[in-house]
């Protein structure tokens, strides 16, 4: 989720992104100056697997799962974003496996995606894709994910969200050899409904949807060739 840049948030904002905020947050936001576990997590540094496991479960099953809360210390992508900064990967994959709430799991799957240039995050990535051939925000991790995202996108008989997330992620890939089918779908007029949608604005098309995320993608491609 990269690194994910604040940008991204705004651009959503502005074109009504179905996607909650907070889940764009986790993913795209510079990191937080409140890190109320970054003691926590330093205290279990070389500490054994299991021992770590113990110290986080409690906390990764209480914490608020959609970060909808008044203070960054509720909320479950905190104390991940915390892990993976670290570089705990095992912990996080013993984590994960133990959430059997698919909202929870989420935010491990986002939190590891910010770090996806890490080799270790990548190929806990991998394996979480291959496991989950329908995830659309793993898809891009797996061999075929990309066609599986594009085909997605072009299902007129999909929920339009989902085709929308298929976008999102396309986005993330800064592969600019899909930019001339995602084009396809500019004039696409089908409204796509979301929980963040403005009072009073009308529902943005997939057309305008799939404008913004070709925009994202072109400017990704453009940071990932300037490095």
């Amino acid at each position: 989720m990269t690194p994910r840049t604040v940008a991204t948030l705004a651009v959503l904002a502005v074109s009504c992104m179905h996607c909650d905020s907070s889940q764009e947050d986790a993913r795209d936001s510079a990191d937080r100056e409140l890190r109320p576990y970054e003691a926590l997590v330093e205290e279990q540094r070389g500490a054994p697997l299991a021992d770590r496991v113990a110290a986080y479960l409690p906390l990764v099953r209480s914490l608020n799962a959609a970060g909808k809360t008044r203070t960054a210390e509720e909320a479950l992508s905190t104390l991940v974003w915390e892990i993976v900064r670290n570089g705990d990967f095992a912990v996080i994959e013993a984590l994960e496996r133990e959430c059997k709430e698919p909202g929870r799991k989420y935010w491990f799957w986002i939190a590891v995606s910010r770090a996806d240039r890490d080799p270790e995050a990548r190929r806990l990535l991998e394996r979480w894709a291959e496991a989950r051939p329908e995830e659309i925000l793993l898809a891009q991790y797996r061999p075929g994910g990309i066609e599986f995202l594009l085909r997605k996108l072009e299902d007129t008989a999909a929920d339009p969200r989902r085709r929308a997330d298929c976008a999102r992620e396309l986005s993330y890939t800064a592969d600019v050899s899909v930019i001339p089918r995602m084009a396809r779908l500019l004039d696409d007029p089908t409204p796509v409904s979301g929980r963040s949608l403005p009072v009073g604005r009308p529902l943005p098309t997939l057309g305008s949807i799939v404008k913004t995320f070709i925009e994202l993608l072109e400017r990704r491609a453009r940071e990932r060739d300037g490095e």
